[in-house]
This record gives C-alpha cells, sequence and structure tokens, in this order.
C-alpha cells in the first residue's frame, strides 16, 4: 500500500537549535542569564519582605486608620446623638450579630477561596514540573533512539528534535504568554513526518530511498514512535496546566473578603476605652491582620507564575538536556 505524506518540511524550515544555543556560551548572553537569576533574587526577597513591611507600616498607620474610619461613620450614620461610654453600649448590642453571623460566614468563605487557589495553583506547578521531567526525559531517549538510524533520516530528525528543544526552554520562561501554546508543535510534527517517512520507505522530499538501502529496526522504530508518543501526551497535559487560570473575579472576592474583616474589626473597637487602654495591643493585632492579607496576596502572585519566585520549578532544559543535546563528541555518532 502507498502512503503518500504531502507534507514534508525541509530541515532548513528550522532554526539549528545548535547555532543557538552556541550564541549562548557568549560574554552577552552570560549576563542576560546573570541578570536574570539576580532578578529572581528580587523578586524572591521581595515576595518575602512584603508582609513584614506592611505590617510594620499598618501598626504605625493604626491610628489614622482608626479615626478616619470613625469619623467616616458618624458622618455616614449622621445620629442626632454622640454616645457618652464611647460606645461600649452600641459594641456589646451590636457584638452577637457580628460574632455570631457575620464572622464565621466570612471567615469561612475567606479560608475556602484561599485553600481552593492556593491548592490548584500548586498542583498546577506540581502537574507542570511532572510533565516536564518526563518530557525532557522521552527526549532524552528518542537522542539515543535518533543515534540508531541511517545517516540521512538522523541529522532530519536531530535537526528537528534540537528544534524541539528549543521551543522547551523558550515555554519555560517566565515573560511567557502560556495562552497562546497550542499542544501541537511544527518540530514534533516534523519528527512524526519524518518517522512516517521511514515507516513508508520514502524521503521527505517524497523521493523513494530504497535504493539507497535504508532500513531501520522495527524495535527502533516501534520504540521511536512510542517515545513520541509519550511526548506529545506529557505535552498536551503541561500546556493544560499552564493555561489553567483563575478569573480575576476570584481574586477581587479574596480582596474584598479581606476589607470586610478589615472593616469588622473597626466595628469592634471603635471604642474609646479600647483605644485609651489598649492602643498598643490593638497595633499589634491590627499589624498581624494586615501582615496575613499581604502573605496570602504574595503566596498566591507567587503560585501564578510556576517559573518564577520561591516556589519557581527548577530550569531542567537549560541545566541537564541543552548541554548534552550540543555536546560536539556527539557529532560523529
Amino acid at each position: 500500500m502507498d502512503i503518500n505524506l504531502k507534507w514534508s518540511p525541509s530541515p532548513s524550515v528550522f532554526v539549528s537549535s545548535r547555532k543557538l544555543y552556541h550564541l549562548k556560551s557568549t560574554k552577552n548572553e552570560n549576563e542576560v542569564r546573570n541578570d536574570a537569576i539576580w532578578a529572581q533574587y528580587v523578586q524572591s526577597f521581595l515576595l518575602v519582605s512584603i508582609p513584614f513591611a506592611a505590617m510594620v507600616a499598618s501598626f504605625h498607620l493604626y491610628p489614622i486608620a482608626t479615626s478616619i474610619f470613625h469619623d467616616a461613620i458618624e458622618t455616614l450614620s449622621d445620629a442626632p446623638f454622640s454616645p457618652v461610654d464611647g460606645g461600649v453600649l452600641k459594641a456589646t448590642v451590636i457584638g452577637p450579630a457580628i460574632n455570631g453571623i457575620v464572622m464565621p460566614v466570612i471567615s469561612l468563605l475567606f479560608a475556602s477561596q484561599v485553600s481552593t487557589i492556593e491548592s490548584t495553583l500548586r498542583q498546577r506547578q506540581l502537574t507542570v514540573h511532572t510533565s516536564l521531567n518526563k518530557e525532557t526525559e522521552d527526549v532524552r531517549v528518542l537522542f539515543f533512539l535518533i543515534d540508531l538510524f541511517p545517516p540521512g533520516p538522523r541529522e532530519r530528525l536531530r535537526s528537528y528534535l534540537q528544534q524541539y528543544v528549543a521551543h522547551l526552554s523558550e515555554e519555560s520562561a517566565t515573560d511567557v504568554d502560556w495562552s497562546g501554546l497550542r499542544p501541537k508543535d511544527d518540530a514534533l510534527l516534523a519528527v512524526l513526518n519524518e518517522l512516517h517517512n521511514i515507516s513508508a520507505n520514502k524521503s521527505s522530499d517524497g523521493g523513494d530511498d530504497s535504493n539507497d538501502t535504508i532500513y531501520v529496526s522495527p524495535a527502533i522504530l516501534s520504540e521511536s514512535y512510542s517515545a513520541m508518543n509519550r511526548i506529545m501526551s506529557e505535552r498536551a497535559a503541561r500546556i493544560t496546566a499552564l493555561q489553567t487560570f483563575f478569573p480575576p473575579l476570584q481574586i477581587a472576592t479574596i480582596a474584598i473578603l479581606s476589607v470586610l474583616i478589615s472593616l469588622v474589626f473597626f466595628i469592634e473597637t471603635d471604642q474609646n476605652i479600647l483605644l485609651f487602654l489598649g492602643s498598643f495591643e490593638l497595633k499589634v493585632i491590627w499589624s498581624m491582620l494586615i501582615g496575613m492579607f499581604a502573605a496570602v496576596l504574595c503566596v498566591v502572585y507567587d503560585l501564578s507564575n510556576p517559573f518564577g519566585g520561591t516556589y519557581q520549578i527548577p530550569q531542567i532544559i537549560d541545566d541537564e538536556l541543552i548541554p548534552w543535546n550540543t555536546d560536539p563528541s556527539r557529532d560523529g555518532l
């Protein structure tokens, strides 16, 4: 049966991965890499220090904040009288409604939202890391299998696969728009097309290679197909995980709940006797509350980028696969 595969890209269509990564050994590329590492350190330091900075700032700004809240309540309520007890009776009367109904509902909703977002983002990061590791190892296996192919197909397959390694490195950067990624990759399709041509005993340009006595062991060809299927499967899982985003409304919900909890705190503590006798303790509690909110937002922001921040995925493509892929000693294989 004659199999005619019309889509047959030439290796010249793809940029040589060997040339691309040769540039990485230059001084300018090393400087860019060092700047990126330094930027990662700065970002991690900021993510850790922002909650503490928020605690210090809120501790010193608490008197101003509580004064603004008190004046706003007095203006909005438009009450014809002022409580002579400093608001103690009012806090006692409204306390059961706040502590028995409002605060439990807000607290449970806040905790569930934070738990859902952080656990989902963390699981997404683990999925991306696992798929990337499996994908990398299958690429390594495929490189070994390609070395057993005849010279012509071997060079073409290595060229396509090196291009895919370059794609993996680019997709693992911190400034990539993951929404534009697609499970189908041109380099992988070229590898698959070349394997189909070898199975049909045809060259990639549509000619017949039977006169060149090209032969690939069926076992090697079968293992190559299996490795390709695993790579494409893991790539689909990785891209699906990377494109799992939370809508801005869910992040806004956490911010709104944080504001509501802060307002409830002001309502409960809007008493002259508390502000006079326990001002230091109230400052400490307020600073702890604001620091907790800042820490939650920092963790969510950190987990939103799997390849950056303190929870980042190690750069296994640059550190493991690329040096092996571009090793000059393998050119003679």
